[in-house]
């Protein structure tokens, strides 16, 4: 009876031990520093910050050209500038402040607010109109800019030369109405993990 006998080659142990050494997520990410002072990340091979700024639907023709500037001028050569526009089903902030500016002494009117509030934070996942894919949604618009890093460049040189870019940065665009912000590494590390592992708990 060879019921239960398992009979495997030379190489069967190697194959099923590396068969759970899944990549460690760390080991993926770039990431390595992060420079409280400065507000930079160091990494292997890149030096970068990441801003966050308010999104707008318009830019008025001088602003469009303010940008380009930015883009064109005001970037050194070998830089990377990327934009993400993330939709946040994380509205419980945006929330919080409206339901502050109207607690009320006012029974009738606290209610109102409290069904308004459940109204809204159904839409994070439910569609909120019949016509069409209406979603409640935080607009979110972070600004990353990097430049390569060598083993033998001077990081305090690098990361002093991106600290005042990214401060001539949030000039420009505080100028041009849309003001931004740097993110803390809390924040940067709260928003990241929204990202790698979304969940539909209570988004405050």
């Amino acid at each position: 009876n060879k019921l239960g006998y398992l009979h495997h080659s030379n190489d069967f142990i190697p194959q099923f031990n590396a068969s759970f050494e899944l990549p460690v997520l760390n080991q993926i990410l770039p990431y390595q520093i992060w420079d409280k002072e400065s507000e930079i990340f160091v990494n292997p091979n890149s030096v970068g910050f990441t801003l966050e700024a308010i999104p707008v639907s318009s830019l008025s023709e001088e602003s469009l050209k303010l940008l380009s500037g930015l883009i064109a001028d005001t970037l050194p050569p070998e830089t990377y500038f990327e934009c993400l526009l993330w939709a946040s089903p994380h509205i419980g902030a945006s929330l919080n402040q409206w339901i502050k500016k109207r607690r009320l002494a006012n029974d009738l009117l606290n209610y109102q607010t409290e069904q308004r509030i459940d109204y809204l934070l159904k839409g994070r996942l439910d569609s909120r109109s019949q016509l069409g894919y209406f979603l409640m949604r935080d607009m979110r618009l972070f600004i990353s800019i990097s430049q390569s890093k060598s083993a033998h460049d001077d990081v305090s040189f690098l990361v002093d030369k991106l600290s005042r870019l990214k401060n001539e940065v949030m000039t420009i665009l505080n100028s041009i109405g849309l003001t931004s912000y740097s993110l803390s590494i809390d924040e940067w590390l709260s928003t990241f993990k929204s990202w790698m592992n979304p969940n539909t708990q209570p988004f405050f």
